[in-house]
């Protein structure tokens, strides 16, 4: 926190001049596809993800009518009486839709040149002739149109820093124009916000997960409605505990990606905001969430027993990660892939994650601890920052490959996991041409194996 603190001003405000507005920071904050923390109701992280997917992340291309995305979406569901022709903000006019048949009645004539958001039609062709009494006229259907409006673009960016400003206040408050204290949360922090469009609404979420993540929260909905009631009353109230500050800033160890220390008989690292997309953040606070409802069920492999005492703290721009220290040194890669005690102890623990859906995805020599002289009651796993959270219990060999070949692809764009050799864990096991892994594979098939009877009810 010694560099010096980054001014945000307001999107309306006149002082233009080196202007950055919250989203331009996007080593801080970041849209993403729907709320990571807060169970919002099933159909609105759908929804949100629908959107996210359509305009790929980027928010502002929601709130532009001439965007293509924006038009395509207004156009994607007509009636089935409907025909649209050429594609929504073309140059397809009245006059093409509907020729001299809609150029006029007994009030008022109407202008053909004129150019519709969607050039959709319900009528007939123009050239279908006129209406005929006492004939055979073609059958009458409900007339249809569409027209699509821009919003400002500082729509989003306005009420995400309002919201961050509350946030700040409640969770992190400053005093004296300075930072508040350097205080963590059992909890994310979270806010949300109501956007009017303008009678039209929906809620944002924003949570401080490392990054601001911001994520559409809910259904669109009239405002001042009965939905508008409903989707407020959806929004989650966490409880929050007492907030934890740093046990001190002296005698932290710098290493790749973070910052640690021991004290007190646990382990500590902080991890920046910076250092991580907003998905893995999402995916980080999944797993440490769920790792803090294990329990040892009495399978648990001694080298897994840390994974039962980890746990994520929030704060801001940053989340501390604790567990349990342990008195051991860092294993050697050798010491995983060439069999052995420490191999089989190893792959023990992450089978007994797997079937507790925890998926283990960075298998190296940093990630395991040994006592000196000590055999496989004492060896460690550690850093589950990258594991992933599936949604089911992975209970056999080839599931925890496949899972492992997903996670590898899902992070490429954003690559936290460890490598040796220019390759990730995931890319060197994968690699059946690669011969140095044919020991870690087999230890692995051994302990799903072994596992399966008494955990195949593992959830």
């Amino acid at each position: 926190m010694a560099e010096a603190l980054k001014t945000l001003l307001s999107p309306t405000s006149t002082a233009k001049a080196g202007f950055k507005s919250i989203f331009d920071f996007d080593d801080l904050v970041e849209y993403i596809a729907a709320p990571a923390t807060v169970a919002v109701p099933e159909d609105a992280r759908a929804a949100g993800a629908v959107l996210f997917n359509a305009v790929r992340g980027n928010h502002e291309r929601l709130l532009s009518e001439t965007d293509p995305v924006c038009r395509g979406l207004l156009s994607m569901h007509l009636p089935g009486w409907v025909e649209l022709l050429g594609h929504p903000g073309g140059d397809t006019n009245a006059a093409a839709l509907w020729g001299g048949a809609a150029a006029c009645t007994s009030a008022w004539r109407l202008p053909m040149a004129c150019i519709p958001d969607v050039p959709a039609r319900a009528a007939p062709p123009p050239g279908a002739g006129a209406v005929v009494v006492g004939a055979s006229n073609p059958p009458r259907v409900p007339s249809f149109a569409g027209e699509g409006k821009s919003v400002a673009k500082t729509m989003w960016t306005q009420v995400v820093l309002y919201t961050t400003m509350d946030m700040t206040a409640i969770f992190f408050p400053a005093a004296d124009g300075k930072p508040g204290a350097r205080v963590f949360y059992d909890k994310p922090p979270i806010g949300y916000a109501v956007l009017g469009y303008p009678v039209v609404g929906h809620y944002l979420a924003v949570e401080w997960v490392g990054k601001l993540l911001v994520s559409v929260a809910s259904q669109p909905f009239y405002l001042g409605t009965a939905a508008h009631a409903t989707a407020m009353g959806a929004l989650p109230k966490p409880t929050y505990g007492e907030p934890a500050p740093l046990p001190s800033e002296e005698n932290w160890v710098q290493a790749p990606g973070a910052q640690w220390k021991v004290d007190g008989g646990r382990f500590y690292k902080l991890v920046a905001a910076a250092r991580r997309s907003g998905e893995q953040f999402a995916a980080m606070h999944a797993v440490y969430t769920h790792l803090a409802e294990l329990e040892n069920d009495g399978t648990c492999p001694r080298a897994a027993l840390l994974a039962l005492t980890a746990r994520a703290a929030y704060g801001a721009h940053e989340v501390l990660v604790t567990m349990d220290a342990f008195d051991g040194a860092v294993c050697d890669d050798a010491d995983l892939m060439n069999g052995g005690s420490i191999q089989d102890a190893v792959a023990a623990a992450v089978a007994w994650l797997a079937f507790n859906r925890v998926v283990y995805v960075d298998i190296r020599g940093p990630n395991v601890l040994k006592r000196a002289g000590g055999g496989a009651d004492d060896v460690r796993l550690v850093d589950f920052d990258d594991a992933l959270l599936s949604p089911e219990a992975i209970t056999t060999y080839a599931a925890y490959m496949h899972a492992l070949a997903a996670a590898d692809a899902k992070n490429s764009a954003h690559l936290c996991f460890g490598v040796v050799d220019g390759r990730t864990f995931a890319a060197r096991v994968l690699n059946l041409g690669d011969e140095s892994m044919n020991a870690i594979r087999a230890a692995l098939q051994r302990a799903f194996a072994e596992r399966a009877p008494a955990g195949a009810a593992a959830t």
